[in-house]
C-alpha cells in the first residue's frame, strides 16, 4: 500500500513537471511581441498578425498555453470578456468545420447549424460581444496537408476576411508547411507583421550551449532529486543534444524517464548510466551501443541519417 502511495505521488509529480511551462529565449521574444500586439490593437484598433512555425516538439503548444494563461477570460461589470480565442485546426479542414470548431469553443449550442457564411457572421458577433482581441490558431499546417488542393487558397481568403471584419489580431501556429497559407494570398501575406521560426535548441556557440544547459538544469531542479546532474563531464552537453536533437519534448521525455529510473534504483542523481537507459526506454528502442549518445562507443553523429532513426525527417 505504501509503495502504491509512493508511486502515485511520483506519477503526480512527473505529471506536474511534464505540464510545467518551460520557456526558452526564442519563446520569450515571441511572447513580448504578442503582448505588444495586444496593446497596439487596444490603442489603435489595428490588428497585428504573426505566423509562427517550427518542427514538432519545439514548444508551440507551450507558447499557446502561455498566451492562454496570460490573457484569461474575465468578468468585468457583469460581462464575460475573452481576450484570446484559442482553436485547433481540424486534421481535415474546410472553412465550414473550422468555423464550427470556433463556435464550439465559444460554446455556441448550434455550432453545426448554418452555412459557412452564417457561421462566420456569428463568429464576428461573438468577437464584439466577448471582446475578443486575438485569435490563436494551432496546427495551421492542416490547411496545407489535410485538405484538398484548393484548401490553402480558400483558407487564406477566409482568414483575410476574418481578420478584416473582426479586427482581431491573429497568431497562426504550425509546422513549416503552414507558411504556404501566406503564399496563397498576397493580401493576406501583407496583413501579417512577421513570420517567425521557433527552432530547437542549438549548441553551435557557447551562448546557445549555455542556454541549452540552463534548460537541462531547470528541468533537473524541478524534478527535485537530492543531487543535480553533474556537468563536470565535459561531453555530457553534447550527449544530451545528440539524444534530444535540441527539441524540448524529447528533453522532457529523456529527463523524466531518467528521474523515474533513479527513483526505482534508489539513486539520488541523474547520471550518464541512467540517461543511457532512459534514451532507449523513452526515445529510441534501438538506441543501444554505438547508437546511444550516452554510450562510450557512440558514433558522434546526429541520429537523422538513416531511416528508422528518431530524428529522421
Amino acid at each position: 500500500m505504501i509503495d502504491a502511495e509512493k508511486s502515485r505521488a511520483t506519477y503526480m509529480h512527473i505529471a506536474q513537471v511534464q505540464n510545467s511551462l518551460v520557456q526558452h529565449p526564442g519563446m520569450n521574444e515571441l511572447l513580448m511581441k504578442f503582448r505588444e500586439a495586444m496593446h497596439y490593437r487596444d490603442c489603435t484598433g489595428i490588428p497585428k498578425n504573426y505566423l509562427v512555425y517550427g518542427p514538432p516538439g519545439v514548444g508551440k503548444s507551450t507558447l499557446r498555453k502561455c498566451i492562454e494563461q496570460e490573457f484569461p477570460q474575465i468578468t468585468k461589470d457583469d460581462r464575460l470578456l475573452r481576450p484570446v480565442l484559442s482553436v485547433t485546426i481540424p486534421s481535415r479542414p474546410t472553412i465550414k468545420n473550422v468555423a464550427e470548431e470556433i463556435l464550439a469553443v465559444l460554446g455556441d449550442p448550434c455550432f453545426a447549424k448554418g452555412s459557412s457564411a452564417d457561421k462566420t457572421h456569428r463568429i464576428i458577433h461573438a468577437v464584439r460581444d466577448l471582446g475578443i482581441k486575438m485569435f490563436l490558431f494551432d496546427e495551421g499546417q492542416h490547411f496545407v496537408e489535410g485538405g484538398n488542393k484548393n484548401t490553402p487558397r480558400e483558407a487564406a481568403d477566409w482568414l483575410k476576411v476574418l481578420i478584416d471584419t473582426s479586427r482581431a489580431s491573429t497568431i497562426l501556429l504550425g509546422t513549416e508547411p503552414v507558411k504556404k497559407i501566406l503564399e496563397a494570398n498576397d493580401q493576406l501575406r501583407r496583413r501579417f507583421s512577421a513570420v517567425q521560426e521557433l527552432k530547437p535548441f542549438s549548441i553551435s556557440s557557447s551562448k546557445s550551449a549555455n542556454e541549452f544547459a540552463a534548460i537541462i538544469r531547470h528541468v533537473d531542479r524541478k524534478l527535485g532529486l537530492p543531487n543535480t546532474i553533474d556537468f563536470s563531464d565535459s561531453g555530457l552537453i553534447g550527449s544530451l543534444h545528440y539524444a534530444t536533437n535540441g527539441v524540448m519534448d524529447y528533453i522532457m521525455k529523456l529527463l523524466i524517464e531518467a528521474y523515474r529510473l533513479a527513483l526505482e534504483d534508489g539513486r539520488t542523481q541523474i547520471t550518464r548510466i541512467l540517461l543511457e537507459e532512459a534514451f532507449t526506454q523513452s526515445i529510441w528502442v534501438d538506441g543501444v551501443g554505438t547508437m546511444n549518445p550516452f554510450n562510450s562507443k557512440f558514433v558522434n553523429k546526429y541520429l537523422d541519417y538513416q531511416n528508422g532513426m528518431p530524428f529522421r525527417k
